[in-house]
């Protein structure tokens, strides 16, 4: 088990009984293992998954945010899930995320198991606005909500546009550079937003969605390197990696 602080503990103490003695035998239970990236900018979704045996596991969690530049602590529970998806705050203020989780006992286990993990929140040189978020829309719909990301990249004329886009395995090449072309089109030609302000992110997930924030121009790696980056501008020359 991870360490966890004292006050998280008494936290969950609070609010689920943990029986750490069991009438009868006691057997060694496998460990939980949480999965969580070890740190994240704080407007970004973390994913905190449990497995045991490398099976996934539910049980009830108990989220704590730190906010280390308000002191703000808020805590959040959920219960009977085997992962859960956590966006601390929108303000680029760094903290920390702790979750703790408590796996009732089973036919596999005969005694509750507890499990904790921390993922650094850290403050990023990018903005943490996010102009517009969304998934699967008609086309009416979509081209409304880039209508909406346009005018706000038009009162933003010194900063530049990142697009992450999520597509799913299953999504071929082809669908994918279609998307890229359409949000191209519409912003740059028919919304005149300079093709050279926007940026597409491509990533794999498990449905399709979009994502477009404001970045200032001098600044160039969002959050990782987990991303196929390319400018939009030159969008003709990475055609053959989709086809």
């Amino acid at each position: 088990m991870a360490a966890m602080p004292l006050k998280i503990l008494a936290l969950f103490s609070a609010f689920f009984t943990v029986p750490y003695l069991c009438l009868g035998s006691v057997q060694r239970c496998p460990d939980v293992v949480l999965t969580a990236p070890s740190f994240s900018p704080p407007w970004e979704e973390i994913r905190v998954s449990a497995e045991s045996s490398k099976s996934p596991v539910s049980g009830n969690w108990l989220i704590t945010k730190e906010n280390f530049r308000s002191e703000k602590v808020e805590v959040e529970l959920i219960k009977d899930a085997s992962s859960i998806d956590v966006r601390p705050w929108q303000t680029n203020d760094s903290g920390r995320l702790t979750v703790a989780i408590i796996v009732p006992a089973s036919s596999a286990c005969n005694q509750e198991s507890l499990a904790a993990t921390s993922v650094m929140l850290v403050e990023n040189a990018g903005s943490p606005m996010i102009i517009d978020e969304f998934g699967l829309l008609g086309s009416r719909d979509r081209k409304a909500r880039l209508d909406v990301v346009a005018a706000a990249m038009l009162e933003r004329p010194d900063q530049k546009l990142f697009v992450f886009l999520g597509f799913p395995k299953s999504d071929s090449g082809a669908k994918r550079l279609k998307r890229m072309r359409e949000f191209l089109e519409h912003l740059s030609s028919s919304r005149s937003i300079d093709a050279k302000r926007i940026t597409f992110l491509l990533e794999e997930t498990q449905q399709f969605r979009a994502r477009f924030q404001p970045f200032p121009r001098d600044y160039w790696e969002p959050y990782g390197s987990n991303y196929l980056v390319i400018n939009a501008e030159r969008l003709s020359e990475y055609e053959s990696l989709f086809r």
